[in-house]
């Protein structure tokens, strides 16, 4: 009954890069970036009751996220790209709250916030 959980950061549209300053915030080409932002603890979302009651065996929901200098995952800033419905994308945006995150970095090395898209891929192994 383990959904199985894929994260695909690389994969979609270019990243945004915003540093915080105390005053302002600036934006950042990808090109400044040393790294991006990886999930090093991905738990897996509990699969909907209402996607298991209509026999749905597997889907994917897709958000854009921004990733926090201190790798969360900014619960204000959670926005479904991709919904397949069945209570799926409620069920990811309670699991991507609870990720954490190697923040991306400037090649300076400071670790700046990050928008980024993810891909929450359930499978019911009933």
């Amino acid at each position: 009954m383990i959904p199985r959980l894929m994260l695909l950061l690389a994969a979609f549209l270019p990243l945004t890069v915003i540093a915080q300053d105390t005053a302002k915030t600036q934006t950042s080409d990808q090109k400044d970036l040393s790294s991006r932002p990886a999930c090093q603890y991905c738990p897996n979302p509990d699969y909907p009751l209402e996607a298991r009651k209509a026999k749905i065996e597997s889907a994917s929901v897709r958000l854009e996220i921004t990733v926090t200098e201190k790798g969360d995952a900014d619960p204000r800033d959670i926005r479904v790209v991709e919904d397949p419905g069945s209570g799926f994308a409620d069920k990811a945006i309670i699991a991507v709250k609870k990720w954490k995150f190697k923040p991306a970095t400037l090649k300076s090395g400071k670790p700046v916030k990050t928008r980024v898209k993810v891909e929450v891929t359930f499978r019911d192994t009933n």
